[in-house]
């Protein structure tokens, strides 16, 4: 269902954001958080 909705821009820019995470930390982690639920909520 979702996985099969996820565009390699998508992955692209997730890769590029896990990237950024380890000068953030636990900012990151809140990002995360927030965009995950956002997704998730959406295509619920």
């Amino acid at each position: 269902m979702l996985h099969g909705r996820v565009s390699p821009r998508v992955v692209l820019q997730l890769n590029s954001v896990l990237t950024t995470a380890k000068a953030h930390g636990h900012v990151f982690d809140c990002v995360v958080q927030v965009s995950m639920y956002a997704l998730f909520s959406h295509d619920l």
